[in-house]
């Protein structure tokens, strides 16, 4: 039996499934995602001094919308970009560039955050960075 639902509810819903839907991954807005990625504390990669950058690991979400539906959103709306050989999916927005590594979603643990300032080790394929 299919329950309706109110168009304000579907958040909710997502919570309580707390897995990925392709509906509530579609139905998304840039802004409730990042809404979601600026309520979680980054870590910087203390690792990777020459590629400033931080992250957030899986087990620390603690978001109402599912790990899998930010991931999966962040590689639908994302640009191509070249990091030295790699092609990745990164989501731009609001001067911060977001990105995965490119695992399946159920494996993917990490989601990176730099600020969108040109780089010489990455080159994205919508402009001339």
């Amino acid at each position: 039996m299919m329950v309706e639902r109110r168009q304000d509810d579907w958040i909710v819903y997502a919570a309580d499934k707390n897995t990925f839907d392709p509906d509530i991954a579609a139905r998304l807005t840039a802004e409730q995602v990042w809404v979601a990625v600026l309520s979680h504390r980054f870590t910087f990669a203390k690792t990777m001094p020459t590629i400033p950058h931080s992250y957030i690991v899986r087990r620390n979400w603690a978001s109402p919308i599912p790990w899998e539906n930010i991931v999966q959103f962040i590689r639908d709306h994302g640009v191509g970009g070249w990091f030295h050989r790699k092609r990745q999916m990164y989501w731009r927005w609001e001067g911060e560039r977001y990105w995965t590594m490119g695992n399946p979603l159920n494996v993917t643990t990490i989601i990176n955050q730099a600020k969108d300032v040109p780089v010489p080790y990455l080159r994205f394929e919508d402009s001339f960075d």
